[in-house]
């Protein structure tokens, strides 16, 4: 089996939902009943590339499923304010 990750991209969207859909259907791992509609899913991954978010694909077979989606958050709020 020959596979490849990489980060995600555009054209890996659909084939992200159809795996979080599964997933999600499992009703094991997931709060999700079902993947949201894709338009949805693709303002969550263009989203993601802009603001460099962690997420990868895996690739096989030139399917791309979903390995890694980590959302990282501004710390910033959390930095102590300068002393005087």
């Amino acid at each position: 089996m020959i596979y490849e990750i990489k980060p995600i991209a555009e054209d890996h969207i659909p084939s992200f939902r159809e795996t979080l859909e599964a997933v999600a259907q499992e009703q094991k791992f997931l709060s999700l009943l079902e993947a949201p509609p894709l338009e949805q899913m693709r303002h969550f991954v263009l989203n993601n590339i802009k603001e460099w978010a962690c997420c990868r694909s895996i690739e096989v077979k030139g399917s791309a499923a979903n390995l890694c989606s980590v959302r990282l958050t501004r710390l910033s709020h959390l930095a102590s304010p300068a002393s005087s």
